[in-house]
């Protein structure tokens, strides 16, 4: 049963912004159920229709059974009399709570419940079944019916067991025993018992009573599986002969089980629960067969609370062993079966026992040992004497170039080769074969200068020495040496300095002529001659050969001294002293 504690606080909110959104509801609720008027003690079946969930996740739905139905609007009747003036029921809304059910769980489901003491179970109850939905986070308030936002609920009659009624399952026979009471079973299962290599649970089935004046009452077992429904004759298993009196039931002899049972199951590899059902019938009397025969009966319906029953649990998590698995499991593992066929174990075979073996060449030609087999075997270095891998030995083998290709040889094995200087210099190295390699700058940055001796070397292209940023480049055009931002170029025509990327700088060439440049503009040194431009001396500015006069410069009245000057200049000296500038007037001779 599910249980619930009271939250409560004083002052002030739960911290959150309201309650978080409502699980669908459940679109259809199917139960039955029925009660024990002597324990007050029942089961419902029950199944929900999932809704296509508008709010938060639906996980399942919280069950209350509501016994006697307090909500109803229509009168109260027992059988068909209306209760006092035909007013509807009044009392507490008190429903008792059956527990959560989640909707992973298959269904239809077997909700037990116990009524509460002082309610007369020995007649049908008018019910109400209210299904809750919840979800991880929330689970809404249980609303009564008939009320606004009543929860999803569903109304239905609690049958007690002793009704009696045709439609209660004894359609064909009464299920009194010669006292009066109710007939009952029990069943047990036992122990599994191995027979020919498999593990089967024999069960063992007892029957209280029979009833004494039903003349040829017969009864049959049945067995349902998990929570498959016992009313669909799809999931009944008849597992037992006609029974005709009370006590144990005996399953007949010759199953190779000594132990007294009713009748025996596959034992599975997984716990599973069962019902184990005592279905009556009585002689079919238009068959025309003996009534030994379970066809020649008409049988009552197998009905939940009404038929018989009782739950049995069977099954084992240790199942039995397979002798012939065993077998070879242990042979593969000892004797070296290798695919279905014996081989030789591993380390099974020593030196010694080969060498008593006297293998000679001849009969390993007679072999048939090709390159794969050989590539095949797995033989270690460890595996190999020192003294037999000798250089003659290594020369004679047949190693292709593109076995050494595809070899995993690693830095850390050519490492370990013991490679000198003389054999590396007798090595025969042709240009194809270093043109053919694969040279990164990675391995020649690993080259050590010191290693290489005088001479003479040729290359195309450029080629690039750098230590930082400074670097030295040769080219078939010119020799550059720069340490980032200066630069020092020799090319065949001359000389250049430059500071950056071929901004200001100063180029010589071979003729000994010096052009400047400042980016936009060259001054060019010929001897002792400077081209135009303008030439920059602390404030002191020189504007030489200019090329036209400044406009509001020219004047017709100017004198200097008591010479009255030409008309117009044929341009001026600027001189530039401090911020100010001045302008010089200069003529034709």
């Amino acid at each position: 049963m599910a249980k619930t504690i009271a939250i409560s606080q004083v002052g002030g909110v739960i911290a959150g912004s309201g309650a978080p959104a409502a699980p669908g509801n459940v679109t259809a609720i199917s139960v039955t159920g029925f009660v024990d008027p002597s324990t007050n003690a029942g089961q419902l079946t029950v199944s929900v229709t999932a809704p296509t969930d508008p709010g938060d996740t639906i996980v399942g739905v919280h069950l209350y059974l509501e016994a006697p139905d307090v909500s109803a609007t229509q009168p109260f009747v027992i059988g068909t009399s209306t209760i006092g003036d035909g007013s509807t029921m009044n009392g507490p809304f008190s429903p008792l709570d059956v527990g959560k059910w989640p909707l992973s769980q298959a269904q239809p489901w077997t909700v037990p419940f116990t009524l509460p003491p002082g309610l007369d179970a020995s007649i049908a109850i008018a019910s109400r079944l209210y299904a809750n939905p919840y979800s991880v986070s929330y689970e809404p308030k249980l609303v009564q019916a008939n009320q606004a936002g009543a929860t999803p609920n569903q109304t239905f009659t609690l049958v007690p067991t002793n009704s009696g009624a045709s439609a209660d399952g004894t359609n064909v026979t009464t299920l009194t025993g010669g006292d009066g009471g109710p007939i009952g079973i029990v069943a047990t299962a036992l122990s599994p018992v191995n027979v020919s290599g498999k593990l089967e649970t024999p069960v063992l089935v007892d029957i209280t009573d029979t009833p004494a004046n039903t003349r040829g009452w017969a009864a049959r077992l049945v067995l349902t599986v998990g929570n498959a429904n016992p009313t669909d004759p799809a999931n009944q298993q008849i597992v037992s002969d006609i029974i005709t009196q009370a006590g144990p039931v005996y399953a007949p002899k010759g199953d190779g089980i000594t132990t007294p049972h009713s009748f025996v199951l596959a034992t599975p590899t997984a716990i599973t629960n069962a019902t184990v059902w005592l279905q009556a019938g009585l002689p079919d009397p238009g068959s025309g067969r003996v009534h030994k025969s379970s066809g020649g009966y008409r049988w009552n319906n197998i009905v939940p609370g009404i038929t018989p029953s009782f739950p049995i649990t069977y099954g084992s998590t240790v199942g039995t062993v397979d002798a012939s698995a065993v077998l070879a499991a242990t042979i593969a593992a000892s004797m070296a079966v290798v695919n279905g066929l014996f081989g030789v174990a591993t380390a099974g075979i020593t030196n010694p026992l080969l060498g008593s073996g006297a293998v000679a060449t001849i009969n390993v030609q007679n072999l048939a040992i090709t390159n794969p087999l050989l590539a095949s075997l797995c033989v270690q270095a460890a595996n190999l004497a020192a003294s037999s891998v000798t250089a003659t030995a290594i020369a004679a083998a047949a190693v292709g170039t593109a076995a050494i290709q595809t070899a995993a040889i690693t830095n850390a094995l050519i490492a370990n080769l013991a490679v000198s200087g003389a054999q590396i210099q007798s090595a025969t190295i042709t240009g194809a074969n270093i043109a053919s390699a694969t040279i990164t700058n990675a391995l020649i940055s690993d080259l050590s200068v010191s290693k290489l001796t005088a001479g003479s070397a040729s290359f195309s292209g450029t080629a690039t020495f750098a230590n930082g940023s400074n670097s030295v480049q040769i080219s078939s055009s010119a020799v550059t040496l720069s340490n980032g931002t200066q630069e020092v170029q020799v090319t065949a025509s001359g000389l250049n300095l430059y500071s950056g990327a071929g901004s200001v700088g100063v180029s010589i060439n071979s003729s000994g002529q010096a052009t400047f440049t400042n980016g936009t503009t060259s001054t060019v040194i010929n001897g002792n001659n400077i081209s135009a431009g303008e030439l920059d001396v602390a404030t002191l500015k020189l504007l030489v050969n200019s090329p036209s006069l400044p406009a509001g410069n020219v004047s017709s009245t100017a004198t200097a001294g008591a010479a009255t000057l030409p008309s117009n200049p044929q341009g001026f000296f600027w001189i530039t002293l401090g911020s100010t500038t001045y302008r010089v007037p200069y003529y034709n001779a």
